[in-house]
């Protein structure tokens, strides 16, 4: 488990592990709509589900990537 000493520390970790939908169809170079697909056939995994946006572990966006590229 990942403790954090300070408030400052926990949020830089934040900043640099999650990303948004908009984020993610950045780094893949694809649509909203193909997220959404993903999403659907348990492909990729929201950590969290808003109205407009949804939050992903930018360590599970990357295994992706890997695993397109095979």
């Amino acid at each position: 488990m990942i403790q954090f000493e300070y408030d400052m520390e926990l949020r830089k970790y934040l900043e640099n592990e999650l990303i948004s939908t908009s984020e993610v169809t950045e780094l893949l170079g694809c649509t909203r709509q193909y997220i959404h697909e993903c999403v659907k056939k348990g492909i990729l995994d929201p950590l969290k589900v808003g109205n407009k946006e949804r939050i992903y572990l930018k360590s599970d966006i990357i295994a992706h990537i890997n695993r397109k590229r095979k």
